[in-house]
């Protein structure tokens, strides 16, 4: 993976040290860091840098950090950006309106600043390889995480397959329509019962770009989906395991 700088628009740091000490890392690690005090701002900027990722801290009225990731997909030049939320004790509530919204990573913790770089290249190559045909991408979901390979393909609007190969040595697939979840399958299961047992943090997947996909096996809108596997991987969390 080319170590190649990226253009990130820091929203609200001047309101949040941590965001502030975050932005001040990755100039460190070469990226270049353009500032925004609001999302009125952010907006503008977001059209005239044409930044690769949107860093967003607590935002306030008229326009959220929710709001403006919203604003950013409908309106902007760079609909496609990644676009990460920093929200300490973010509730349940405030998470799944997130996720709904296209936010693609929201932080409940400060992380290292090689985490984020880490994850901010990550993302920067994973949608570069969207030009690539037949197969798009390929790794393991240690790296990157079921949810936001799922928020990004539907983003992105992706038509084709998503192979996943689970850790006990299950297989399965799942269709995407226009970045629509429209088939799932595992064994002798389809719909959204074996998308749900495909949830596997450690499972390798591939991604295939297909110009048709002819089954159907699930009418539930995508967004819905997503939020029930968000649901699902927080019910595994360690901090939600009852104590032993």
């Amino acid at each position: 993976m080319a170590s190649q700088s990226l253009i990130i628009l820091a929203v609200g740091a001047s309101e949040s040290e941590t965001l502030q000490r975050l932005a001040t890392a990755l100039e460190r690690l070469g990226h270049h860091v353009v500032h925004a005090a609001n999302a009125q701002e952010a907006l503008r900027l977001a059209d005239q840098e044409r930044p690769d990722a949107v860093l967003c801290g607590s935002l306030s009225p008229p326009l959220d950090a929710v709001e403006l990731c919203w604003a950013i997909r409908k309106t902007s030049r760079v609909p496609l950006c990644t676009f990460v939320m920093f929200s300490p004790g973010a509730s349940a509530e405030l998470r799944t309106r997130a996720y709904r919204t296209g936010v693609d990573l929201v932080l409940e913790r400060e992380p290292s600043s090689q985490e984020l770089d880490a994850y901010l290249r990550s993302q920067s190559w994973l949608r570069s390889t969207m030009e690539v045909p037949d197969l798009l991408m390929a790794g393991n979901l240690q790296h990157l995480g079921l949810l936001p390979l799922l928020q990004m393909v539907s983003n992105l609007g992706v038509t084709g397959r998503l192979e996943l190969r689970t850790r006990d040595g299950g297989r399965g697939s799942v269709g995407l329509r226009k970045g629509q979840i429209v088939h799932a399958e595992i064994g002798e299961i389809r719909g959204k019962e074996a998308l749900l047992r495909l949830i596997d943090e450690g499972a390798s997947y591939s991604l295939f770009r297909e110009t048709v996909v002819r089954e159907t096996s699930i009418q539930e809108p995508t967004q819905q989906l997503i939020l029930d596997v968000a649901r699902r991987l927080d019910e595994r969390s360690p901090q939600n395991s009852a104590p032993s």
